[in-house]
């Protein structure tokens, strides 16, 4: 297939870029503006992002998209989980009933063995939910690892 083909232009060029560009402006004089200033005129940062930039943002967004809609479609392990996790009833409902027996792990420490015996436990179901931990250099004494610890955080999926 030719470019020609594959355009939405008499000229070859894509309708998507031809709308980024801004042809009132001279390409000598300011290519970026030429080429980008139709998008720069029109798009706007999301209140929820720092930045936005058309060539990572809109195919990421795309992505993110395409993602939900086959977990919310999903009728495996991977949509029973996300349904569950945006059941907001359900998890208002439940409280905190489904972290008792976490919490009563992290009740049951009090020296450095059953701090151990707990971090075992959690690191059986790989959970970061808590907090997390590992172990590197230690800061004080390069020649030595040490095991260091940061806080973790309990969140469920964003709704679309």
């Amino acid at each position: 297939m030719s470019l020609e083909a594959a355009s939405d232009s008499a000229d070859g060029i894509p309708a998507e870029m031809l709308s980024a560009m801004d042809k009132s402006v001279d390409p000598c004089e300011d290519f970026y503006s030429y080429s980008c200033g139709g998008w720069d005129s029109k798009a706007s940062i999301p209140d929820d992002h720092t930045s936005w930039l058309k060539a990572w943002d809109v195919p990421a967004e795309d992505v993110q998209d395409q993602l939900h809609t086959l977990m919310e479609t999903d009728q495996g392990v991977v949509g029973t989980y996300f349904k569950s996790c945006m059941d907001e009833a359900a998890v208002a409902q439940l409280g905190t009933k489904p972290l008792t027996p976490w919490l009563a792990k992290i009740e049951e420490v009090k020296d450095m063995r059953s701090l151990t015996a707990m971090l075992a436990f959690l690191g059986e179901y790989d959970n970061g939910a808590f907090f997390g931990w590992s172990v590197a250099g230690d800061s004080h004494h390069p020649d030595r690892r040490a095991l260091h610890l940061s806080p973790g955080g309990t969140t469920l999926p964003d709704r679309k």
